[in-house]
């Protein structure tokens, strides 16, 4: 499995990282930047403020994390049978944007911003919420056959957003001071 095989990223990487992602993506002229929760959220919130620009976001996922039997398995077996599940689930829409928010992304250029792509259906469940507006994928880490327009690495690294980070506390102290 690829989990033993990953590099660990500290927000201090993320950061300068984001920063790199945001200069890059300067000559699409992004008018918006529009992030998938979870982990998008941090780095779309940074590009927005290097760039200026609004922020918006959008929550994508697979629901692998709330079944009660998985939880119930020894750790190795959990990641095991997420690890399947993630590999053959499609992901959904779970909170798109609000009808003002739709209306304000319509006819701009928007930049969609995830921490990662695998196989690239989290994005592209995004671009479809995204409808109307000119659209340009923006990730840090590409870990899989997945495409974006912009992004920095390839392989497989853990965020600081990750559950087993040494960072995850912070990353959740974070999100509750981030939220409205």
């Amino acid at each position: 499995m690829l989990l033993f095989r990953s590099k660990q990223l500290t927000f201090l990487k993320v950061d300068s990282l984001c920063k790199a992602l945001a200069y890059a993506t300067e000559t699409f002229e992004p008018e918006c930047i529009v992030s998938i929760d979870t982990g998008g959220r941090y780095v779309g919130e940074k590009i927005s403020r290097i760039l200026g620009l609004p922020h918006l976001s959008i929550y994508v996922c697979r629901d692998i994390y709330n079944m009660p039997f998985i939880n119930r398995l020894p750790s190795i077996l959990r990641l095991a049978v997420r690890w399947i599940l993630f590999r053959f689930t499609k992901p959904v829409l779970q909170k798109g944007l609000s009808e003002s928010s739709r209306l304000f992304i319509q006819g701009k250029r928007v930049l969609l911003v995830d921490d990662a792509v695998a196989k690239g259906l989290t994005l592209e469940v995004g671009r479809e919420a995204l409808q109307g507006a000119t659209i340009r994928t923006a990730v840090l880490v590409n870990v899989g056959q997945g495409k974006a327009d912009y992004c920095l690495l390839n392989g497989v690294y853990y965020f600081p957003w990750s559950r087993t980070s040494p960072e995850y506390k912070k990353f959740l102290s974070y999100l509750e001071h981030s939220r409205i």
